[in-house]
């Protein structure tokens, strides 16, 4: 009898253990659903706009002093956090000196664009490098349109894959839009907000003039897209250098065994279908002009 008393006991034990253990896991599931859920609810979805950003030159001034390039580092990351909370957006990842933002509309997007350019020229840069980049620039009034860092940046407006990342517990996005919107921004020259032809019309209606550049075939992308330059109100008589095609120039020539691409059709130059035209390896350009009406909300 005492050892039957024995056993019951011990099986009450283990069964009490299990359901215990049960339990928990069951708690820890459910936990971990409601956390996954509150982080995705709280990153844009559907049709975003999304913001790939870089320091020009970033990689010789860390050279020259890094210590210097730190101090500077740290003013750059606290404009672009501080300015993201105040215009709706989301930070994606860091790498570097380099940011993706998300926004779910696009005036916000282009806001922060503009806005990270405006506080850009205006900070403390206490430090500074001895750098044809960090030179400060005005027009012939005086007026300053460069100085500080000389941040870069693309958009393209779509509607990317969203995914928690497990080890960031951050929402990260992929698919083709996160891939233009990156190659449009590594097109660009400091102090430069470029946007597709997508963005570009999602603004429309909105006080934000555009010039555009041109249509460019980028790496990865299969159809040639429009780039349109955001002309930042009070930073018009900005200036800037060709668009940085070389890097794509030498991928697609890669890719196509050595040859350009055609200017009609980007297939490989001297293509059949379009017979053979010869133009500017690399991309096609067209000069064209668009503008909606100007703005002063900035």
């Amino acid at each position: 009898y005492q050892r039957r008393v024995h056993g019951a006991i011990i099986i009450i034990i283990v069964v009490s253990i299990i359901a215990i253990v049960c339990i928990g896991v069951l708690w820890f599931i459910i936990r971990r659903i409601r956390r996954n859920t509150r982080i995705l609810s709280a990153a844009p979805s559907g049709v975003v706009t999304v913001v790939f950003t870089d320091v020009q030159s970033s990689t010789e001034l860390w050279a020259l002093d890094s210590q210097k390039m730190r101090s500077m580092l740290t003013i750059h990351n606290e404009i672009m956090r501080r300015l993201i909370r105040q215009h709706n957006g989301y930070e994606v990842k860091t790498q570097g000196d380099s940011f993706m933002v998300v926004f779910s509309g696009v005036v916000d997007a282009l806001e922060w664009c503009a806005n990270v350019q405006y506080d850009m020229l205006y900070s403390n840069w206490a430090s500074t490098i001895e750098h044809p980049s960090l030179v400060t620039e005005c027009d012939t009034n005086g007026n300053m349109l460069f100085r500080g860092l000389r941040v870069r940046m693309g958009l393209h407006t779509g509607s990317p894959d969203p995914e928690l990342d497990p080890v960031t517990l951050r929402v990260d996005y992929y698919g083709p839009d996160v891939n233009l919107a990156a190659r449009i921004e590594a097109l660009g020259n400091g102090g430069q907000v470029l946007v597709s032809e997508t963005t570009y019309k999602c603004s429309k209606g909105t006080n934000i003039n555009f010039k555009s550049l041109g249509e460019y075939k980028l790496k990865g992308i299969d159809k040639a897209q429009e780039i349109y330059q955001m002309e930042i109100p009070k930073l018009e008589a900005r200036k800037y250098g060709e668009l940085n095609i070389t890097a794509q120039i030498n991928e697609i020539l890669a890719s196509n065994n050595g040859q350009g691409v055609c200017s009609t059709c980007s297939r490989p130059m001297f293509c059949r279908h379009c017979k053979g035209q010869a133009v500017q390896v690399g991309y096609r350009r067209r000069s064209i002009t668009t503008a909606s009406s100007r703005s002063s909300n900035y």
